[in-house]
Formats: structure tokens, C-alpha cells, sequence
């Protein structure tokens, strides 16, 4: 019996643990559309500070430079950022999909092992109701009449 406490207790620890990885695996894509929102926005950015009149003078020119830099820049920024939270996401998944199959051997495990005591229950029943009827027909009693 005192597997089957051992068995239920890490069971329980496992799921705990399942459940404890799923939830960082939301946070994973969360953070993720989070990031693509902000990479969308970044690019649309970009592509509004790029679609307006060319410049005039040398100045003019000069800024519309520094402005498509600092969007590419952005742009860039953002693209990392997103591409960091997606592998995240990978992880996050890889990690619950372990997760779960520690789960499932578990249960299976579980499952068997209680199998096996129905199996010894049913065993040991026959057993008891084997030395009832010998017990009687040794004693001379048959079955139906005491």
C-alpha cells in the first residue's frame, strides 16, 4: 500500500507541475501577440514616416534619412523582441508537451496498479468463498440448505 500513496503523491506533483507549465506557456503566447502586435505597429509606423513628400533641401533629405533609420531601427528592435517570445513559445510548448506525457505514464501507471488490486481483491474473494464451500462440505452442509 504504500507505493500506491507514493504513486498518488507524485501523480499529484506531476499534474501540479503540468498545470504550473501550461500556465507559463499562456504567458508565452500572450508575450508573443503582444510582440507581433507591437511589430505591426512598428512597421505601419515605418511605412507612414516613409510616404511622405520627398524632401526639398539637403536638411529636409538629412531628416528624412534619420527618420527611415530610426524606423528601420524600430522596426528591427521589434522584429527581435518578437522572434525572442515565439522561441519562447517553442519552449514554453516543448516543456508542456513533456509535461504531459510525465503525466500520462503516471496515470497509466496508476491505472494498472489498480487493475492489479482489483485482480488480487477478486482473487482473495475467491479464495475465502473456495474455503466457505469446502469448510461446509466437509461439515456435511450443502450448498442452499443451511
Amino acid at each position: 500500500m504504500s507505493l500506491h500513496f507514493r504513486l498518488e503523491a507524485v501523480l499529484r506533483l506531476r499534474r501540479a507541475e503540468c498545470a504550473q507549465v501550461r500556465g507559463a506557456l499562456a504567458v508565452a503566447h500572450e508575450a508573443a501577440r503582444t510582440a507581433r502586435g507591437a511589430l505591426d505597429a512598428e512597421t505601419a509606423r515605418a511605412r507612414a514616416t516613409s510616404a511622405h513628400l520627398p524632401p526639398d533641401n539637403a536638411e529636409a533629405l538629412r531628416a528624412v534619412h534619420q527618420d527611415g533609420l530610426l524606423a528601420a531601427a524600430r522596426v528591427a528592435a521589434a522584429e527581435a523582441i518578437w522572434r525572442d517570445a515565439t522561441l519562447r513559445v517553442e519552449t514554453a510548448a516543448h516543456a508542456y508537451v513533456a509535461a504531459k506525457r510525465r503525466v500520462a505514464v503516471l496515470e497509466r501507471l496508476e491505472e494498472r496498479r489498480r487493475s492489479e488490486a482489483a485482480r488480487a481483491a477478486a482473487r482473495a474473494e475467491a479464495v475465502v468463498l473456495d474455503e466457505i464451500a469446502t469448510a461446509r462440505h466437509r461439515a456435511g452442509a450443502h450448498p442452499g440448505t443451511s
